[in-house]
C-alpha cells in the first residue's frame, strides 16, 4: 500500500536540481542516452557522463557546474527532445523520497531541498500515484530497504508508535509549541518505557499534559553555542551541510587540499561559505555574530517551512530505521527535533549576508533545505 504525505508539489522548472547535484548514472542508462537520435535535433552529443571517484555521473559543464543537458538554465534538453522517460531514474524520481515502513506500506514524501516543495503549492502528492507506481516498478529504481525491523520500534506496538508520531506532527502544525520543547518531550517519552506507552488510552491521556509541561520548561531557550564544545559541534554540522553541493566536481589532490583548508577554517570559526558553491552565502563567518543570541531577532512566521518539514518526516515515518542510519524510534525522534540548533545557525548565516537585523522566512527556508538534504541521507549530523 502506498501512503502519501500531506504535501503539495508541482515542478516550477527552476533548474536548481540540475545545477546542484551530482547525478549518478548506471551503465544501462549511459547506453540508452548514447543511443538516442541526437542528430535529428541537430545535436552531436559527445560522452554523456564523467567518472569521479570511480563512479559515473551525468556530465557537467566545467565552467558553470550545471548539467550538460540543461538548456537556458531551466529546461532539460533530453526531456524536451525525447520525453521525460529518457532521463535517468535519479532525475525522474527527484524530489520524491520513499521508505518501506511496515510490511504492507510504502510512504512517499517530497524533499525540502527542492524550492517548489518549500512553497507547498500545486498538486497534492496523491495526484502523482501513477507516476510513483511506475517509478517503484522500474527495474532501474534502487531497491528500497527492508520494512522496519521490530527491534527499531524500541518495544512499541505499531499503534503506539503511530499515535506518538501523529501527536507530535499535530503539535508542529496546529500549535506554537517550540521545537526544543518537543525534543525534551521525546526524551521523556523514552524514559516512560514501552509497557506504559503501549497502553493507548493512557498514552493519549498523558501526551497533552507532557507537551504543556515541556513547553513551559523550554520557553525562551532558543539559544545556541553557549559553550565552546557546543560551538565546535555546531560548526561541524554546519560544515557538513555546506558541503552538500559541489558545483564544479573535482576529485583532484589540489581540490581536496583546498577543501580541507576551507573546512579547517570553518571549524575554527572563519572562512566564507561561498567557496563551497554559488548558492551559499558570501559572508565572513568570523564577523557574522552567529552565536550572539541577544543580537538576532526573528519574524513571527519565519519557521513555518522548518516545522512543516519535521511534520512531514513524522507523518511519513521517515525519521528512524532505514531513514536514519538504522537507529531506533526514540533515537531517530530526538535526532529529528535536535536539528533546531543547526537550523538556527544556518538561518543566521544566510541572514548575515543580506539582512543581518533579523531572521526571515527566506533564511529558514535555506536552512531547512540544507538540513533535510543531509539528515539521514548523508553523514550523521
Amino acid at each position: 500500500m502506498l501512503r502519501f504525505a500531506t504535501q503539495r508539489y508541482s515542478c516550477r522548472q527552476c533548474g536548481r536540481c540540475c545545477r546542484r547535484f551530482l547525478v549518478p548514472v548506471s551503465r544501462l542508462e549511459i547506453e540508452a542516452i548514447s543511443k538516442l537520435p541526437w542528430e535529428k535535433c541537430g545535436d552531436q552529443r559527445a560522452r554523456c557522463y564523467d567518472v569521479l571517484g570511480g563512479a559515473s555521473y551525468l556530465k557537467k559543464n566545467p565552467q558553470t557546474g550545471e548539467c550538460a543537458f540543461l538548456e537556458n538554465g531551466t529546461q532539460c534538453r533530453m526531456h524536451a527532445a525525447f520525453g521525460g522517460k529518457c532521463k535517468t531514474i535519479s532525475c525522474r524520481a527527484y524530489p520524491f523520497e520513499f521508505m518501506r515502513t511496515f510490511d504492507d506500506e510504502i510512504t512517499c514524501a517530497v524533499r525540502f531541498d527542492c524550492p517548489a516543495v518549500q512553497q507547498n503549492a500545486g498538486e497534492k502528492l496523491i495526484a502523482y500515484r501513477g507516476d510513483v507506481e511506475e517509478l517503484l516498478t522500474d527495474p532501474l529504481m534502487p531497491s528500497l530497504a527492508a520494512p522496519v525491523n521490530p527491534l527499531r520500534m524500541d518495544g512499541l506496538t505499531r499503534q503506539a508508535l503511530e499515535a506518538i508520531s501523529d501527536f507530535l506532527k499535530e503539535s508542529l502544525l496546529a500549535t506554537e509549541v517550540p521545537v526544543p520543547a518537543l525534543a525534551l518531550m521525546a526524551g521523556r517519552l523514552q524514559k516512560l518505557g514501552c509497557t506504559f506507552l503501549n497502553d493507548l488510552e493512557t498514552l493519549r491521556t498523558v501526551l497533552p499534559s507532557m507537551r504543556e509541561k515541556a513547553a513551559k520548561e523550554a520557553a525562551g531557550i532558543f539559544e545556541i553555542g553557549r559553550t565552546w564544545p557546543e560551538r565546535t559541534q555546531l560548526r561541524r554540522t554546519m560544515l557538513e551541510c555546506l558541503k552538500l553541493d559541489r558545483q564544479l566536481p573535482d576529485f583532484s589532490l589540489g581540490f581536496r587540499i583546498r577543501q580541507m583548508a576551507l573546512a579547517a577554517g570553518i571549524l575554527c570559526g572563519g572562512g566564507n561559505p561561498r567557496k563551497f558553491g554559488p548558492e551559499q552565502p558570501s559572508v565572513a563567518i568570523r564577523r557574522a555574530k552567529l552565536f550572539d543570541n541577544a543580537f538576532w531577532k526573528c519574524e513571527a512566521d519565519a519557521w513555518t517551512t522548518y516545522r512543516r518539514c519535521l511534520a512531514v518526516r513524522l507523518e511519513s515515518r521517515q525519521f528512524f530505521a532505514s531513514a536514519y542510519y538504522q537507529k531506533g524510534f526514540f533515537e531517530g525522534l530526538q535526532a529529528l527535533f535536535n536539528t533546531w540548533k543547526p537550523a538556527i545557525l544556518l538561518a543566521r548565516l544566510h541572514a548575515a549576508e543580506t539582512h543581518p537585523e533579523g531572521i526571515c522566512r527566506e533564511d529558514v527556508d535555506y536552512a531547512t533545505g540544507l538540513l533535510d538534504h543531509c539528515h539521514g541521507r548523508r553523514v550523521k549530523l
